[in-house]
């Protein structure tokens, strides 16, 4: 198989001329050389005899050398048409424009579309490609038998078994036996198609989705608020006109429904946090900075005797923002989950641990049960009852959900029998390559 427009004589034509060559030039040396040197008639026939047993020996000789080397070039275009067609993984064809019939395929190309060798010989291209795409595979057909340039397309090529397979073709000319025939290069991308098909339609549900939670963090923001301090307004209105004026189960029921409001709007509140999307702004940050701005917002839940260690912390590339939320909330839990009747002790520690800044935040709390561990990261995941512990369990769930924004993770690790150890990563973050 040769590109077109190449001229090559065969071998049987190149060892015909060789040979006619040689016996031509035997003739008119040797004769001449032989008139010249022998007048005796008997001694010339004796010595026209070996001449003639002489040129027979030379021809074996020079057929066999010949021979040999011809041999060897077609024995090397053998094997290299096996390497770049016969045994390739890639799938070839070759079809005749003139008929539109296949004329020779590989056995990878036979794999691809269920056929042997022998049935795709001569079987018409267009029964390989899917009914509907019959029309413009015949309009491609028709423009490449007129071009000497490459074509390339992706069509549904309908397999033997009736599986469809959407198959890159690529057609070139090629030279085969003095007909300038077409050779098609197939390439399947089927499971490629498909999973950016699939990859397209899951973007698709993340943007509807993330369209629908920027709807709810806008009516937990406002259209959900405002009924609530309508309620709140009423409440107020109610405490201040009539408490005191009716009787203490009254007041009662007064007092229930103003910490009731006030907990649907920390609710609220802690709803639209998690449901925000989180914006990463990685600058340059002091660590012990952020750490002690956490602690002066929990300075109310801190008593003197509770005892916050704080080790050595680093600069480093992050968010400060959601750095902050994250030990906020990791801190926060560590002061409210105190063992009844003990000082709080809380460490703070960070370390590089391979491409990444570790963060522990240990405590000497009433801890958490193994069964548990992943329970507290659940959105209003709680353990106690809000009247043992205040909050709405919402606080390490937005820690979760802010770690792994920024590209770490968060666990719960082996406390040792007592309190409970919090870490989570951060990615170490150059603040240049980041900006």
């Amino acid at each position: 198989m040769r590109t077109a427009c190449s001229f090559k004589l065969s071998p049987a034509v190149v060892l015909s001329l060789i040979y006619g060559a040689f016996g031509a030039l035997w003739i008119v040396v040797s004769d001449g050389a032989v008139a010249t040197l022998v007048r005796d008639p008997d001694l010339l026939t004796q010595v026209q005899t070996w001449k003639g047993w002489l040129f027979v020996a030379a021809s074996a000789v020079l057929i066999l050398a010949a021979g040999s080397r011809l041999l060897r070039a077609l024995d090397t275009s053998e094997q290299r048409y096996r390497l770049l067609f016969a045994d390739t993984p890639q799938p070839i064809a070759v079809y005749d424009p003139a008929t539109g019939r296949f004329v020779e395929a590989n056995p990878a190309a036979c794999r691809l579309l269920g056929y042997s060798c022998e049935e795709l010989a001569g079987m018409p291209v267009l029964e390989a490609v899917l009914p509907d795409d019959r029309p413009e595979a015949r309009r491609i057909m028709e423009r490449a038998r007129t071009s000497s340039q490459g074509v390339a397309h992706i069509r549904r090529v309908q397999c033997r078994d009736g599986r469809v397979v959407q198959v890159e073709v690529t057609s070139s000319p090629v030279l085969f036996n003095d007909r300038v025939l077409r050779l098609l290069m197939l390439q399947d991308h089927t499971a490629r198609l498909q999973a950016e098909g699939a990859l397209i339609r899951s973007l698709d549900r993340l943007a509807r989705q993330e369209a629908d939670r920027t709807q709810l963090a806008h009516a937990l923001a406002h259209d959900l608020r405002e009924p609530v301090r309508q309620v709140a307004g009423f409440v107020q209105l109610l405490e201040r006109r009539y408490r005191g004026r009716l009787d203490d189960e009254a007041d009662q029921y007064i007092d229930f429904a103003t910490e009731g409001v006030h907990r649907l709007n920390r609710l609220l509140a802690d709803l639209h946090a998690f449901t925000e999307i989180p914006t990463v702004a990685i600058e340059e940050v002091d660590v012990g900075e952020v750490v002690q701005g956490v602690l002066a917002t929990l300075a109310a839940q801190i008593s003197p005797r509770d005892s916050i260690c704080v080790g050595e912390m680093p600069y480093l590339g992050a968010d400060p923002r959601s750095l902050s939320a994250i030990l906020t909330a990791l801190i926060d839990n560590a002061l409210k989950f105190r063992r009844p009747g003990t000082d709080a002790r809380v460490e703070v520690s960070v370390e590089r641990l391979g491409a990444d800044w570790c963060f522990t935040i240990r405590d000497n709390g009433i801890g958490i049960e193994p069964e548990y561990r992943e329970m507290v990261f659940q959105l209003f995941g709680r353990l106690h009852t809000r009247d043992r512990v205040p909050g709405n369990g919402t606080g390490l769930a937005l820690a979760r959900k802010l770690v792994e924004a920024a590209g770490g993770r968060i666990w719960l690790d082996d406390a040792l029998g007592y309190g409970a150890v919090f870490r989570f990563t951060l990615p170490i973050r150059s603040v240049r390559a980041a900006a």
